[in-house]
């Protein structure tokens, strides 16, 4: 059998394309979707990009410590199209109240639902239930 790089190319170009498709994950499997939970934490962080944006939050807790939070949300043109504007719309510092699907391995990140701003406007990303 001769080699062929085109034939190489091809396989090469499909396996390339086709990594992200197995990478890409089902909320269900990283999120406890079953359950909504809701805390209240200072914005410190977002990462808007792609595939999916994340907000960073500052969790107080009971002995005056704090933990960072990580909260997954679509892609900032899914965001775009349900009203999130971009980034710059949620200034850093203020303290919002987030909705959230619980990661299930315990860490604290999970999928936001709904977030309530300083003024209780409310972005719902998914279904509250």
């Amino acid at each position: 059998m001769q080699f062929r790089p085109a034939v190489a190319a091809a396989t090469l170009a499909a396996a390339l394309i086709a990594g992200p498709a197995f990478a890409h994950h089902a909320a269900n499997a990283e999120f406890d979707v079953t359950q909504l939970k809701e805390i209240k934490g200072k914005l410190v962080k977002v990462d808007w990009v792609n595939p999916h944006a994340w907000f960073h939050f500052d969790m107080p807790n009971a002995d005056g410590t704090t933990t960072r939070w990580s909260f997954e949300t679509g892609g900032p043109t899914a965001m775009r199209r349900m009203g999130m504007s971009g980034a710059g719309m949620m200034p850093l510092g203020q303290e919002y109240t987030i909705q959230y699907r619980p990661a299930r391995d315990g860490s604290p990140s999970g999928l936001m639902s709904v977030l309530i701003f300083p003024d209780g406007r409310k972005f719902s990303q998914l279904p509250a239930r």
